[in-house]
């Protein structure tokens, strides 16, 4: 026996609004509300989901863990695996907490440990990062009669000369055929 309409429209498990079936049309049905999947009205579904991606992206971002937590994360990791290691063989432990010596003077490493520390930068560090870092590359224009002479006209506003204008058109006619050419392959 098919469920007559009435038997369709029930209360919203939210706020009790009746609701009705998506296609039924309100004024068939006055003081419902379409139906928004999983029992409840639009509203209220759509009020659930944006609760759901709030509390996922509260989940996915938290609270990031203090210095003190994870040096104590990392040392009951590394108490956890002594055992194991041990199995292994292994009998020199280092400090897991030991970090990294300064880098030298006079390396393009030192001279950013410098800047990190706010520091003055030695000489000798300036000079080996200076011998480092590339210097700054100049190319080489074009000359007029170019496509590329063409492009730089446009993108700089200036008047476009016969020669680049039919670089231009060349180079359209060109790259036309080798469309052609892929589309008669294909």
């Amino acid at each position: 026996m098919q469920p007559t309409n009435n038997e369709k429209i029930r209360p919203c498990q939210a706020c009790k609004r009746p609701t009705r079936p998506n296609g039924w049309s309100p004024e068939e049905y006055p003081g419902t509300v379409t139906y928004g999947g999983h029992g409840h009205c639009t509203s209220c579904r759509r009020a659930q989901i944006d609760a759901e991606k709030d509390k996922a992206e509260l989940d996915r971002t938290g609270v990031r863990p203090t210095v003190e937590q994870n040096k104590a994360s990392l040392l009951a990791y590394f108490a956890a695996r002594r055992p194991y290691r041990i199995e292994l063989g292994q009998t020199n432990f280092p400090d897991p907490l030991l970090t990294h010596p300064a880098p030298k003077c006079g390396t393009p490493a030192g001279y950013k440990n410098h800047v990190k520390r706010k520091e003055k930068i030695c000489d000798q560090c300036k000079e080996s990062f200076a011998e480092k870092r590339p210097t700054r590359r100049t190319r080489e224009l074009k000359p007029c009669g170019t496509y590329a002479a063409w492009a730089r006209h446009k993108r700089r506003g200036e008047d476009i000369d016969l020669a680049c204008e039919e670089a231009y058109l060349l180079h359209r006619s060109e790259q036309n055929a080798r469309l052609r050419e892929r589309r008669a392959a294909a």
